[in-house]
């Protein structure tokens, strides 16, 4: 049974549009997530990616019924994964794509995974890219690894129709080779009833029928089959992902076509794209490589984008790197091409390899073994119940496991605020929502520090005396600021920042109007931290915080700058003390909190609120010279 489960979604930005991965989260880790979850299954759950992705990934786990421990972030920084490289994107993708025969090339990648790995623990790794570093250490380490994407199914008979296996990536698992397919085909019983084959074609012809350019393109290509055979090059963007699985490099659209007319069979070679061809090819560039070789015809623009389904009942010949138009061609009968080392290789080997009288059969045999074993329909991805059932098929982790039960009381109060709804200054932010049941808590026997594992740092300011005076290092938008405010201990809190870089005008002036509720209680400073601590008064501070630039450890400086501010029992809090997102600041921060000026110290786990920076764990400490 899965309990610990790791999201990885490649960190790198490949594409022009940061927000095609957001869409994974929404369109595959999503739905996973709530179908593992059912009956309590997840323990832990986490997200390593870029520290963005990482935290959009955190929408995915609220609402879970999991303690806020039991969710971790694990950034993976774009810098330290390609410094291997010179920062070139293309070797790191050559490394990290390329054969799973080649030595890992990336130190800091593979000890960045394998410290992941070791802190995680997961019985199961969630991811929608192939990484021969996640295979690699899925052997070491006797993890799962559930890839999922789009296809290979063709989209215009079977729309929304994920892959999913955990033998790896589609080009990794039973489509790695010819021998490898057909010895998964053996699960498929041979059989010469081809009724799934005949009614794909037929559902795919008339599909393609009802389109409005379907004439056009059905007279455009016989009109040049009369001047001889024609081949069609599907083209994808270069900066997808299967892409650069497929070539282990990135390479431009123009030597792509030229790597197509140079191994050209047919008498002419027509060109389609996924998306707007000019952000795959400069038009000018396509006019030189057409002026240069008479075998390239340019189709009109209204028939060469988006369209490359319709063209293929008609042409001789499908030509691709890693496009899922390769599985129509395949199961339409037209002979393959592939460039690059994708799954169209193997199915264009396949083709070659087998009797002409057995190819119909076999055919027929890759459409059941897909569509039974491979994928899941949109309807079941998306009901939790069906897709747990296919899960537990797909991963054989059905058992008379006890389900994990969360403590009492936490796993509720998590529930609480992921499905809170907005009423703050901040869209999906309810401080009200956090401070209420702070203040029913505390009129139990329960202090302050005991509520410190349900409401994280929230709790701060209920650790003060009445009448205390504060300060906050790092405010951005103020949420914090607020969020102390309402705990209704402080006379004066001085929340300084300098709003000077990303956090800038417009955080300032959203700040000012935030605060404005709380009167004198709040002054806001705009000044560098250094520059605040010169105006406050020795020995007058009762409380601070401090969220500053974790990532460069820096967080312990201006705590020790600000010792000598305090009064003795003041209460001393920071952020982000956690070693793998700010491993400078953990480092730092650990050894001036081991110095005997601190006692009582408490770490200040994450709550799963509305807001990602409660995430983050953080230290709190008295101070007592």
């Amino acid at each position: 049974m899965v309990k610990r489960l790791l999201v990885y979604l490649e960190p790198c930005i490949f594409r022009d549009d940061p927000t095609f991965l957001q869409g994974h989260l929404e369109c595959f880790v999503n739905p996973v997530l709530r179908a593992l979850s059912l009956a309590g299954r997840l323990t832990f759950v986490g997200f390593a990616s870029n520290i963005f992705l990482a935290l959009q990934g955190l929408d995915s786990a609220r609402g879970l019924p999991l303690h806020p421990e039991e969710v971790k972030l694990y950034p993976l920084y774009n810098g330290d994964l390609l410094a291997r490289f010179d920062h070139c994107l293309e070797d790191y993708a050559h490394d990290v794509f390329g054969p799973q025969d080649t030595a890992l090339d990336n130190p800091g990648l593979l000890e960045r995974l394998s410290a992941v790995i070791e802190n995680a623990q997961p019985d199961l790794v969630v991811t929608t890219s192939q990484n021969r570093y996640l295979t690699y250490l899925s052997r070491k380490h006797g993890f799962k690894v559930l890839s999922m994407e789009y296809g290979p199914l063709p989209r215009l008979v079977h729309p929304n129709v994920r892959f999913l296996a955990v033998d790896g990536h589609l080009s990794e698992g039973a489509f790695a080779s010819p021998a490898r397919l057909l010895e998964s085909l053996k699960i498929v019983q041979d059989t010469a009833d081809t009724a799934p084959l005949r009614k794909f074609e037929s559902s795919y012809l008339d599909a393609i029928a009802r389109h409005p350019q379907y004439g056009a393109v059905r007279g455009m290509v016989e009109n040049l089959r009369r001047q001889g055979s024609v081949s069609m090059l599907a083209l994808q963007p270069e900066q997808w992902l299967t892409w650069e699985g497929a070539l282990g490099k990135r390479r431009s659209g123009s030597s792509i076509i030229h790597e197509a007319l140079a191994t050209l069979q047919t008498d002419k070679l027509i060109v389609t794209f996924h998306l707007d061809k000019r952000g795959l090819i400069n038009p000018i560039t396509l006019r030189e490589i057409w002026l240069s070789d008479p075998r390239l015809e340019l189709l009109p623009e209204e028939l060469s984008t988006g369209i490359s389904e319709l063209f293929l009942p008609f042409v001789d010949e499908l030509v691709t790197v890693s496009s899922n138009i390769a599985m129509a061609a395949f199961l339409l009968g037209k002979p393959l091409r592939a460039i690059g080392n994708s799954f169209v290789k193997t199915l264009a080997q396949l083709t070659v390899d087998s009797a002409e009288d057995q190819r119909a059969a076999l055919r027929n045999r890759v459409l059941r073994y897909v569509s039974e074993h491979m994928s899941v329909d949109d309807a079941t991805f998306c009901d939790a119940a069906l897709l747990r059932e296919r899960l537990d098929q797909c991963l054989s982790i059905g058992g008379n496991d006890a389900p994990h039960l969360t403590s009492a009381g936490d796993g509720q109060f998590a529930a609480k605020l992921a499905s809170t709804d907005s009423q703050d200054h901040l869209p999906g932010v309810n401080l009200g929502a956090i401070h209420g049941p702070i203040a029913t808590c505390l009129q139990s026997s329960l202090s302050a520090a005991d509520l410190l594992p349900w409401f994280g740092r929230h709790v701060l300011g209920y650790m003060l005396e009445p009448n205390a005076i504060g300060a906050e290092f790092g405010v951005a938008r103020g949420y914090f600021s607020e969020s102390l405010l309402r705990s209704g201990r402080f006379t004066r809190l001085y929340s300084i920042d300098k709003w000077n870089d990303h956090h800038n005008d417009e955080e300032h002036a959203a700040v000012v109007v935030r605060l404005a509720p709380f009167g004198v209680q709040s002054q806001i400073v705009r000044m560098s931290f250094e520059e605040a601590l010169a105006t406050i008064a020795d020995g007058s501070l009762d409380f601070i915080y401090v969220d500053g630039y974790a990532h460069t450890g820096h967080d312990a400086d201006i705590v020790r700058q600000s010792l000598c501010k305090l009064k003795p029992g003041a209460l001393v809090a920071v952020h982000d003390y956690d070693e793998f997102s700010w491993p400078l600041n953990h480092r730092s921060l650990s050894a001036l909190f081991s110095q005997s000026v601190f006692t009582d110290r408490h770490i200040i786990p994450p709550v799963l609120t509305r807001n990602n920076e409660d995430i983050f764990p953080g230290m709190v400490a008295r101070f007592i010279p």
